[in-house]
């Protein structure tokens, strides 16, 4: 009789310890999806898995004061949230608000990049970025801010020239010396470019 109280006593002693602990982890921990995450991290490190937004957005929410590093799908691929640059080839409107997701974010090279329009968006949308590019004209890149431009003959296309001036708005002064441009050419160029002195 001894030994079968002793054997329950233990037993419940167990089952004690167990039901404390498992009372202790669920109010130590978060349960997201299929994930366990300890409810005082400071810092949740999930880069190298698989993490959707939707699992992001859920592990903020419950960890409000934790900083949670992951990779953001980007442009078909995935890039850490806590890189401070990126390079780019193209660029969407999507891209630009997937930024938000970047928190350190300081740079973006996009040299390789010919979206001019969406280029312009990124920079207003982020202007605290240091954004790389430069505008095609025809055989010639500038970068977004030059103000005197000067093109001899054979180092541009005439086409190309003129459907992407727009994108260099800080030019004032664009100087063709020996151009074979004819005057219709050049007052096409004036009445586009208004403020640019040809």
């Amino acid at each position: 009789m001894k030994k079968v109280l002793v054997v329950l006593l233990v037993l419940c002693l167990l089952g004690g310890c167990a039901a404390a602990g498992y009372w202790w982890y669920r109010h130590t921990h978060v349960f997201i999806d299929d994930a366990v995450y300890r409810s005082d991290a400071q810092v949740l490190d999930l880069r190298g898995q698989d993490v959707s937004f939707d699992h992001y957005h859920k592990v903020c929410q419950a960890l409000p004061d934790c900083r949670v590093l992951w990779d953001v799908p980007f442009q078909g691929g995935k890039v850490a949230s806590d890189s401070k640059s990126i390079t780019i080839t193209s660029l969407t409107e999507e891209d630009i608000s997937l930024l938000a997701y970047f928190p350190d974010l300081e740079r973006i090279d996009a040299s390789a990049c010919t979206d001019y329009a969406m280029l312009e968006q990124l920079c207003f949308a982020w202007p605290e970025l240091e954004v790389t590019y430069f505008v095609d004209l025809g055989g010639m890149k500038y970068p977004p801010d030059t103000k005197v431009l000067t093109l001899e003959e054979g180092t541009y296309d005439y086409n190309t020239m003129m459907e992407n001036l727009v994108y260099l708005p800080q030019v004032g002064t664009l100087t063709l010396p020996n151009t074979t441009l004819t005057l219709d050419q050049l007052q096409e160029i004036g009445l586009l470019y208004g403020g640019i002195q040809v």
